[in-house]
């Protein structure tokens, strides 16, 4: 399963880990949405857009699943919490997700590319962005790590931090300037003190079971 943000971008390199990995299980059955006669490597793959954060999907569904800059989207963090246990739900126990989230704490917004839109009270984002003239309001609730932390542990979801080696392959798959070049080739404990302000979270993510038994 791989989600995108409202504009369609997905985690391209997470992406063919996950179409190379539904490849290898061309046996299982496929899930409910999916066109299995087509040929080639779209066989098993559909689209398909979802209102809200309930996902139309059986229980440990997936071997994969992405979800890129996606959560800022879905709503208030109780919104987000839920989108967090769904994507539990429908990975399986052997399976494996991978979120991008942007960094509440980054100096400059993302979306609207902003220094320190984020930074602000909710009550003052979409004036903000009104006065700068690039929108008529700030739709996103982006998390900062503390945040991001709890929540995936509330959803009884086991992370690992890969923004770090997001950033230092980031420069063999996409085009980045001299500065992102300089600082993917930095040591890895300047990623991790940096990491409280780096505009992107990403993880790999893992169902903990035993958090949830009983």
């Amino acid at each position: 399963m791989v989600g995108s943000d409202p504009v369609g971008r997905t985690g391209l390199p997470a992406a063919e880990r996950a179409i190379e990995l539904l490849e290898a299980r061309r046996d299982r059955p496929p899930v409910e949405g999916t066109h299995p006669e087509k040929s080639g490597r779209d066989a098993r793959l559909s689209r398909r857009s979802i209102e809200g954060t309930a996902l139309p999907f059986a229980d440990q569904s997936f071997d994969v699943i992405i979800s890129n800059h996606v959560l800022e989207h879905v709503g208030d963090r109780k919104a987000q919490g839920h989108h967090l246990a769904e994507l539990r739900r429908v990975l399986r126990s052997s399976g494996a997700g991978y979120m991008a989230v942007p960094n509440r704490w980054s100096f400059v917004e993302p979306h609207f590319g902003l220094p320190f839109l984020s930074w602000l009270p909710p009550s003052l984002r979409s004036a903000y962005v009104r006065a700068a003239r690039r929108g008529d309001r700030y739709d996103c609730l982006p998390p900062g790590p503390l945040e991001m932390d709890r929540m995936i542990a509330e959803s009884g979801l086991i992370s690992c931090r890969l923004t770090s080696d997001a950033i230092r392959i980031m420069p063999s798959v996409e085009r980045v300037g001299i500065a992102s070049r300089a600082f993917a080739r930095m040591p890895r404990i300047v990623h991790r003190i940096t990491y409280p302000i780096m505009p992107t979270m990403i993880f790999l993510l893992r169902r903990d079971d035993a958090s949830l038994a009983g």
